[in-house]
């Protein structure tokens, strides 16, 4: 449940950015400002927990090398969309964002879109943090 929210921020702030290469306007660019900054900081008690969840994880396990890529993948877009918000500090008044923030968020969504599709792998096939039934 929580893995969904700085997805959705991050991918909200690529959004807004579109939104104002066509309808030139501050407000967007602070909006795609503040939804990355809620990606980023949602990101924090994910991160947690997807750690713990690897914790759990035995070596030599098939969700192991799985597991090693998501987290790759996942602490790689956190590090693009921070680098995103870097880009765009000082220039939240202009018309539209950065181009160069816009584009390393499009990466960002690149790279996060394959880090999801790793942890649907681990949920759904290796069953990586579901509870058994035999547990509830």
């Amino acid at each position: 449940m929580l893995a969904g929210l700085p997805v959705a921020f991050w991918v909200g702030a690529s959004v807004w950015d579109v939104v104002a290469f066509f309808r030139p306007d501050p407000k967007w660019g602070e909006f795609a400002f503040a939804m990355l900054a809620l990606g980023l900081a949602t990101s924090l008690p994910v991160m947690v927990t997807g750690l713990l969840d690897f914790g759990r994880v035995q070596p030599d396990h098939p969700a192991e090398a799985v597991a090693w890529r998501h987290m790759i993948s996942m602490m790689l877009a956190t590090g693009i969309f921070f680098t995103s918000l870097w880009l765009r500090r000082g220039q939240l008044e202009a018309p539209t964002p950065p181009m160069a923030a816009c584009m390393v968020s499009g990466l960002g969504v690149v790279v996060t879109t394959i880090g999801g599709w790793l942890g649907g792998e681990l949920v759904f096939r290796h069953g990586v943090g579901v509870e058994s039934e035999e547990r509830s």
